[in-house]
């Protein structure tokens, strides 16, 4: 094979490496953002089971201050029962005590209701908060995990970058040039096999004596459809 042919055709192979490298690398702190929804999701769930939870306790807190209040109104009425004269508006006052002290077992019994709803949200919390914390915990592994993977890719990365460096001294600088203007217009695919009489770039079918020509593999040969360089891939690249 022409030699600057070989060293094209092998630059290509680590530029792909070089590419498919970037993108792994750019591609792990995308990783570790779709660790966001479930957390945040985790949340959003513990955020609503704690104002479930405040809400009944608000619930409580006004029972408990609606029996302080009739308590203390029982009391002002009991004070003032000893300055009552007339028996019918005696009777009417200590009917009127007797229904507040029947009101305050009423707001009682709705304190023991609510307070079992408390005792019914306080699982449902605590299974929020460790579900919040197992989704922290595993975000926090494949972070560690994706930053270690992120380090060794890097280290891949910058080695390969040295290996092109080398390899590039050795190609005619007119000729590193098209190269370059070709990979960038090709997406990263400057140099391409042909099998078949086809271009491994566009898939054009080659015409046979132009793909005698590429299978000798003895100069460079640009695809007539996409400019691409073209070569044979004969196992003694």
């Amino acid at each position: 094979m022409n030699e600057e042919l070989r060293t094209l055709v092998r630059l290509q192979k680590l530029d792909t490496r070089l590419i498919e490298k970037g993108k792994a690398v750019k591609s792990i702190p995308l990783r570790i953002k779709e660790m966001d929804p479930p957390i945040q999701a985790a949340e959003e769930a513990l955020a609503s089971q704690k104002a479930a939870q405040e809400a009944i306790e608000k619930k409580r807190k006004a029972k408990e201050a609606e029996v302080k209040e009739i308590k203390e109104r029982i009391n002002k009425m009991r004070e003032r029962t000893s300055q009552i004269k007339d028996n019918k508006a005696y009777t009417a006052h200590l009917a009127e005590i007797e229904a507040a002290e029947k009101s305050i077992h009423t707001v009682e019994d709705g304190i023991l209701e609510i307070m079992e709803q408390v005792e019914a949200e306080t699982p449902k919390v605590k299974a929020a908060e460790a579900a919040l914390k197992e989704q922290k915990d595993r975000a926090a592994q494949l972070k560690r995990h994706l930053e270690a993977e992120v380090a060794e890719a890097q280290k891949q990365l910058d080695q390969l970058k040295i290996e092109r460096d080398e390899m590039t001294r050795s190609v005619d600088k007119a000729t590193l040039a098209k190269y370059m203007e070709l990979l960038k217009a090709t997406g990263g695919h400057a140099v391409v096999a042909v099998e078949s009489e086809i271009c491994g770039g566009c898939m054009m079918n080659i015409m046979p004596q132009l793909f005698l020509q590429i299978k000798a593999n003895d100069k460079i040969i640009n695809c007539p459809q996409c400019k691409r360089i073209m070569y044979y891939e004969d196992g003694n690249i």
